[in-house]
């Protein structure tokens, strides 16, 4: 009852192809079938017209002798031929080329079940029967010039059926008048999906119209900002003509950064420090999109000492550098350290000195500095404190460079400078010796911070003394001494003063 031919490669048939089956028995038999099968990458040229066979036997008027057509395979099946077969085509797959307006009549219904039906013909309208839409289809109304085509009564199989309609500037589709506006919400535009289709109420000609105007003029507000690590931005709000459906950046925003897809709102508190450079923003729609710059940099952030690190002593004539910082903290982790550590204090007392705080994340954060006080004692202040700590006896005010423990008539900043004991009590601070009619004067020095002079006197009752530039003291091995140089009588004194 049914013919199939199926086509491997390309082929043209030019001879008569007539539909017909043997007779069938009584009036329900269906009509014979014609499968034209066109194998992927194939064009056929059906030349040669499709027609049914007249009746033949004595039961003529029980036999069912309409021709049907189906056009199966994802190739190209071309009819060219005037064709006279009086049942269905029906479309499965591939494509399916009328070049001819007579390649189907006003009485076929045509069946859509999937694949392309294209108008080629070069003259004349391809006038159809009822149609109906069983599966998603595309109707191509070819190359210029002008196709048209006239469909009966139109069907969809199901609301999520549709039928697009492509090169509509190539054509003209009618329809019946009373074809319902729910039928021609399933018909599309290849062109743009979002057209809505439409009957001229009179001639019913097909159009689209409407559409999703896309956006345009999109702006922003601040169009350009610097922000800074650890602090929210400004919001920056996009100004747009038209509807937008999703905001898109490019490239990604600084981390801690974001775009609302819905709204394009740009906000947040960046987390990293970037250099200026412009992003771009789309705003899209089903209709099209608009574009616009918007220029952001991130500054690094300042951090905040907390508490300031406390400093060691160090001795006049010492640098920075002999400081040690400890403690101190800050908003973020780091260290801190003197901003010079070469520079050296002038003088004795408590300095205020400027020390820098490094983050530990220099990527994005700045230095910051805080001034630290530092005191700085005198080399006297180093030595006698350094000689005092040999003596853990004596504390309290005992430990006073006034103080004399020892009760030997010499206060301990005497005794320091002339290297005794402050526990035990001493006779004399200095001893002398004469050796070869030569006087020499010694004692334990020197002391640290502490300058030596040698003065004298001739005559106590009538002399003050002086100094005697001629002396010159001399060290070795933790003893000074000097001796006498001049003749005559001298009577002779140590001066120590700290420095």
């Amino acid at each position: 009852s049914n013919s199939f031919l199926r086509f491997t490669a390309s082929a043209t048939l030019n001879n008569p192809v007539t539909i017909s089956g043997l007779a069938g028995t009584g009036t329900g038999t269906s009509p014979y079938t014609a499968n034209f099968k066109v194998d992927s990458g194939c064009e056929v040229l059906l030349a040669s017209s499709i027609a049914n066979k007249a009746p033949v036997g004595t039961n003529a008027t029980d036999q069912k002798f309409g021709g049907r057509v189906e056009k199966w395979g994802f190739g190209t099946l071309v009819m060219v031929a005037n064709n006279t077969f009086t049942e269905t085509l029906k479309l499965n797959e591939g494509v399916l080329v009328l070049s001819n307006s007579g390649a189907i009549g006003a009485t076929n219904p045509v069946t859509f079940n999937g694949g392309t039906l294209r108008l080629e013909q070069p003259s004349g309208d391809v006038v159809a029967g009822a149609t109906a839409v069983e599966a998603d289809s595309l109707l191509d109304l070819g190359s210029a010039p002008a196709h048209t085509v006239r469909f009966g009564a139109l069907s969809f199989a199901t609301t999520a059926v549709t039928l697009t309609v492509t090169n509509t500037a190539n054509g003209s589709v009618y329809l019946p008048t009373d074809t319902t506006t729910n039928n021609l919400a399933q018909i599309k535009s290849a062109e743009d999906p979002t057209y809505t289709a439409s009957l001229d109420p009179v001639t019913g000609l097909l159009s689209f119209s409407g559409g999703v105007t896309p956006p345009s003029g999109l702006s922003y507000s601040p169009s350009s900002q610097t922000g800074t690590v650890g602090t929210a931005i400004t919001n920056m709000s996009p100004t747009v003509t038209g509807i937008v459906d999703s905001y898109a950046v490019d490239p990604p925003l600084p981390a801690g950064l974001t775009i609302d897809s819905t709204t394009g709102v740009i906000s947040g508190t960046p987390a990293v420090a970037a250099a200026s450079i412009d992003y771009k923003v789309t705003a899209t729609n089903a209709g099209g999109s608009t574009i616009a710059d918007v220029t952001i940099a991130v500054n690094k952030a300042a951090p905040t000492i907390n508490e300031a690190p406390t400093a060691s002593v160090i001795t006049q004539g010492q640098s920075l550098s002999s400081s040690t910082l400890t403690g101190g903290s800050a908003s973020v982790p780091g260290t801190f350290a003197w901003t010079d550590p070469s520079y050296t204090p002038s003088s004795a007392g408590i300095w205020g000195e400027e020390v820098t705080f490094t983050p530990t994340d220099a990527a994005n954060y700045n230095t910051a500095t805080t001034s630290v006080s530092v005191t700085v004692i005198s080399a006297y202040q180093a030595g006698y404190s350094s000689w005092l700590a040999n003596y853990p006896s004596l504390t309290g005010a005992n430990t006073n460079g006034s103080a004399d423990p020892d009760g030997d008539g010499f206060i301990n900043s005497t005794e320091y400078a002339f290297g005794t004991d402050p526990t035990k009590p001493t006779g004399s601070l200095l001893g002398t010796a004469t050796t070869n009619n030569v006087f020499r004067v010694f004692w334990n020095g020197p002391a640290g911070g502490v300058s030596y002079g040698v003065q004298y006197s001739t005559n106590l009752s009538t002399m003050a003394f002086t100094n005697d530039p001629a002396i010159t003291i001399l060290t070795n091995n933790g003893v000074m001494s000097f001796t006498n140089q001049a003749t005559g009588n001298r009577f002779f004194r140590v001066r120590a003063t700290p420095n």
